[in-house]
């Protein structure tokens, strides 16, 4: 009788482990889910910083062409 008693608080126990172990990796999936979000976002902002740097590179050389042909 003891022993049957002993091996349900193990199993109980090992079935709380498991609980927790899902838990934590539940959690895990969340944290890394978060990470690529983050990182998509950090990469939505490069890519405006690209366009935005390229737009003044545009402008630049559309006044410099301007002021070329002004002092004409």
């Amino acid at each position: 009788l003891s022993s049957l008693v002993l091996l349900r608080v193990v199993l109980d126990l090992l079935r709380v482990v498991l609980d927790l172990l899902r838990v934590v990796l539940d959690l895990l999936r969340v944290v890394l889910d978060l990470l690529r979000v983050v990182l998509d976002l950090l990469r939505v902002v490069l890519d405006m910083l690209c366009v935005v740097l390229d737009l003044l590179r545009v402008v630049r050389v559309f006044t410099s062409s301007f002021l070329h042909w002004s002092y004409l």
